[in-house]
């Protein structure tokens, strides 16, 4: 083994627009900042709470979760340095010469006698002392209350590409608490966190050629009771774990029967005091393919956090898999009980037992179950330019669907 190394945690330089951006998207209705940056050399960034520390490999990088001395989760993230055997911070883009990630120094110019741009401030790496710009750790500041590191962290694949979700079990040690609650959050595209509602898309069972959305919660938080089989509640003492594993069941395969992975689920195990003896209260969650872990309570309480609204363009054939189920207004079925010409050249007809309002006026006329009326009929009356022949039957037509030119009467 190799002697014992300190992770550099002091290397990010202050970068002012993100503090901004983070105080404009990352602040809830009340003033609370969910997220923010944290910069430099001060305690907060390099100091710990004396507490175990959590790694994560995944997304590219080597995530490292420990408590701050706030009692709040912090990460940092680095990457594995081959040669060296080293991990190192990992590296952000800025602009070169204002060093911000959000704001150049100033607007490109044309230089009018030469021909040719000045001052044109690029993203890179590297600032133009060629000092490179270095991630600051990430404080998760809706994770509070921490207690000797009493936390753990589970990343979850999603079926989206490249797209994962963090859930996050935690201990909250507030005394009106004093619980497990689990935190679920998506992965954003830089590989850190997303707390914003985003729709997911999903293949509809019914149809594999066609998605179904929903809306998913940017900040997913569900609080867990521990309980015993007397629907006693169970106290926390000592420090909990999660991971992820996978169910296997024996199939016949061309080479004999082999296990084959069935599911991926997450167990939770937490140390509890029940009486006097300590146990361990084991959990386990069905995953989604959202990432998401399975949920007891099917009627989960909500809370909006913050709310922006903003008119959107929707693609233009974001209706073209829109199915009919069926006809909220059905057209009016009966029978027929009379026929009528009039000036307009318009059928009159004149159902038996079916209302017909004004309305289906010059609407379409399927007529179903009629028979052949063709014949020699006895003419019992005249009355200027019309005539009543006597009918062999009563109706004319079993069935009549207004669909879509009668006059209604």
């Amino acid at each position: 083994f190799e002697p014992w190394k300190l992770l550099p945690l002091d290397r990010s330089v202050l970068d002012q627009s993100v503090l901004e951006h983070e105080q404009g998207e990352f602040t809830d209705n009340e003033g609370n900042q969910l997220l923010r940056s944290r910069y430099g050399d001060v305690v907060e960034t390099t100091q710990s709470a004396v507490a175990p520390v959590q790694l994560v490999s995944g997304i590219g990088h080597l995530y490292v979760f420990r408590q701050s001395i706030g009692n709040k989760l912090l990460v940092n993230r680095f990457v594995l340095d081959g040669i060296k055997n080293d991990l190192i911070p990992k590296l952000e883009v800025r602009f070169k010469r204002s060093r911000q990630k959000y704001l150049p120094a100033e607007s490109m110019k044309i230089d009018k006698a030469e021909g040719k741009l000045n001052s044109i401030d690029s993203l890179n790496f590297r600032d133009i002392n060629n000092q490179p710009f270095y991630e600051p750790a990430i404080e998760l500041s809706f994770i509070e209350n921490l207690q000797d590191g009493w936390f753990s962290v589970v990343l979850m694949p999603t079926i989206e590409k490249d797209v994962y979700r963090w859930n996050i079990f935690a201990y909250d040690s507030n005394q009106e608490i004093q619980k497990v609650i689990l935190y679920s959050v998506r992965s954003s595209e830089q590989g850190l966190f997303s707390l914003k509602d985003y729709v997911f898309a999903e293949p509809d069972p019914d149809d594999p050629e066609v998605n179904k959305y929903r809306n998913i919660p940017g900040i997913i938080k569900r609080t867990l009771e521990l309980q015993d089989d007397n629907s006693s509640s169970l106290t926390v003492v000592q420090g909990l774990s999660a991971t992820a594993y996978d169910t296997q069941v024996e199939r016949q395969t061309q080479d004999g029967m082999q296990l084959m992975r069935e599911a991926r689920r997450v167990m939770l195990a937490v140390p509890v005091q029940k009486g006097t003896d300590v146990i361990t209260a084991a959990l386990s969650f069905a995953v989604a393919i959202d990432g998401t872990l399975s949920q007891i309570n099917t009627s989960p309480t909500s809370e909006r956090l913050k709310s922006t609204n903003r008119d959107i363009l929707l693609p233009l054939n974001t209706l073209d898999e829109v199915k009919v189920i069926g006809d909220s207004t059905p057209p009016a079925v009966g029978k027929i009980g009379a026929m009528g010409g009039n000036t307009e050249d318009k059928l009159s007809l004149k159902p038996v037992d079916t209302a017909v309002d004004s309305t289906l006026e010059g609407a379409k006329v399927k007529v179903e179950g009629t028979k052949n009326v063709d014949g020699h009929y006895k003419v019992v009356s005249v009355s200027g330019d019309t005539f009543e022949v006597q009918a062999q039957d009563q109706l004319i037509g079993d069935n009549l669907s207004l669909y879509a030119n009668c006059q209604g009467g």
